[in-house]
């Protein structure tokens, strides 16, 4: 989660977290949470993986289902323009 995070912290923000799972057929499930309004917190990812993971099926009636791979991933992205500091004011600025 953390390595998702900081790929996206410091240019986007973000509506929807999701998990993907891949089979040991390669079968593709997924599933993801769409929040109303953007978010760029780690707490907005964490607070929702459980509830996501809870959602998958790990039992096929007696027998546990192989899974291959465990993905995160984040959408809906919105890009962030970072605000340039404001340039030092000279003597020449207030007259």
């Amino acid at each position: 989660m953390d390595e998702v995070y900081e790929r996206v912290r410091q240019r986007y923000e973000f509506r929807t977290v999701g998990v993907k799972l891949v089979r040991s057929e390669f079968s593709i499930e997924t599933r993801e949470v769409s929040f109303s309004n953007s978010r760029n917190n780690r707490d907005s990812i964490a607070l929702v993986l459980e509830g996501l993971v809870d959602r998958f099926s790990f039992n096929d009636g007696n027998t546990k289902i192989a899974y291959r791979k465990v993905g995160i991933k984040i959408s809906n992205l919105i890009r962030v323009e970072k605000k340039k500091p404001a340039e030092q004011k000279t003597l020449l600025d207030y007259l």
